[in-house]
């Protein structure tokens, strides 16, 4: 259940970072942390997907 719950949550973020890339065209991942409220860390787990 773990396992799911932890995918879930990636694919939650994944669908922000899209959302807000959407909107803005272009951005660094800084400017996506702050944007997204995630950190940098995990937006760059999310673009190495």
């Amino acid at each position: 259940m773990e396992k799911a719950n932890t995918n879930l949550i990636k694919e939650i973020n994944l669908n922000l970072v899209r959302k807000v890339l959407k909107q803005v065209d272009m951005a660094t991942k800084p400017q996506l942390a702050a944007l997204t409220d995630l950190s940098v860390v995990t937006i760059n787990t999310l673009m190495q997907r």
